[in-house]
């Protein structure tokens, strides 16, 4: 549908990408990633795009708003305010250096808390707590 809309040198729409090189390659050459689902949970693949310092424009579905500043969030987005938030994004530097920055802390905050050291401590609380009720 991008290329019917003479869109096709400025947007990649993928589907499903199996080749981890050829994804990797498609977050460091993206300018900005949309996820604009209707359902979702915690999206992996948003994560991914923001560890490479692609800032994000998402839905407010699921966990999309805990990923997100508000003003790159939007709620039942149309073409419209897709566009106007792109251009808001990539026509001011500052912005999209900040989205950038924003990106990657959020992506690392939530890769440190998945650490295997973060899912010890917190089974450890759950045995402790267990162990506690049955005593």
């Amino acid at each position: 549908e991008s290329q019917s809309l003479g869109l096709a040198d400025y947007c990649d729409i993928r589907g499903h990408v199996n080749d981890p090189a050829e994804l990797t390659a498609a977050y460091v050459n993206a300018d900005v990633f949309c996820l604009l689902s209707r359902s979702e949970g915690l999206p992996r693949a948003m994560l991914e795009a923001m560890s490479h310092g692609v800032p994000a424009i998402g839905s407010t579905a699921g966990g999309i708003p805990e990923l997100l500043p508000d003003h790159l969030c939007l709620s039942d987005p149309s073409p419209v305010d897709v566009a106007f938030t792109l251009k808001d994004l990539v026509s001011h530097p500052a912005t999209y250096v900040q989205a950038s920055q924003h990106a990657l802390e959020t992506a690392r905050t939530i890769q440190e808390s998945a650490a295997p050291e973060h899912l010890v401590d917190f089974l450890g609380s759950i045995i402790k707590h267990r162990s506690e009720e049955n005593s």
